[in-house]
């Protein structure tokens, strides 16, 4: 009987979640001709942001696993010119057209918009991977910048040589593409 009431109750927070989420997106279809990528990240984020107080420790652990690297994150580092995704189509793709059922798929649908966001795409192609445009990291000193693949483990600096690296990566902010010279993929 317990598991049966821990399944419900699991279903009914999923419920709520999937329920806010989609308040959100009729927000975001509301002003979607004055959305920025600032607002969509923050609104977007907020919404990743309240998995944290849910008393189920799944929903929890979602939150830990797709939302947390972002909360470091000041959106206003990351505003960049130009931008290597088209925002009317991640609205309409990615956000309007989301319907989830279960929780978790949704969970990790927002995390990708998110990471699109703030990841800067730049337009040097994986060594490995020829069709993949390498993002563009950078370590907590925010001294070295390092490119890495979306598909596979591969990295390397920016005079192309390889790196193994084991420390923490952020993404690198607009400053420091700008300062490196780093231009955008505009595979879109």
């Amino acid at each position: 009987m317990q598991f049966n009431n821990n399944l419900s109750s699991q279903m009914k927070m999923n419920q709520i979640y999937l329920k806010s989420f989609s308040q959100l997106q009729d927000t975001i279809a509301l002003n979607k001709e004055n959305i920025s990528s600032i607002d969509l990240f923050e609104n977007l984020l907020k919404w990743g942001n309240s998995l944290v107080n849910s008393k189920n420790r799944l929903i929890k652990n979602l939150y830990t696993d797709n939302f947390l690297y972002f909360k470091k994150i000041n959106i206003l580092d990351y505003t960049f010119e130009p931008i290597w995704y088209n925002l009317d189509d991640i609205l309409e793709s990615n956000i309007f057209k989301t319907r989830q059922l279960k929780l978790k798929t949704l969970v990790e649908e927002v995390r990708d918009i998110l990471w699109e966001l703030v990841v800067f795409k730049s337009n040097r192609e994986c060594k490995i991977f020829s069709n993949s445009y390498m993002r563009v990291f950078t370590d907590e000193s925010k001294e070295n910048i390092f490119l890495c693949c979306d598909i596979c483990d591969y990295m390397e600096d920016m005079k192309g040589n390889q790196v193994v690296n084991n420390k923490v990566l952020i993404p690198a902010t607009s400053n420091q593409i700008k300062i490196n010279q780093i231009i955008p993929s505009l595979d879109w």
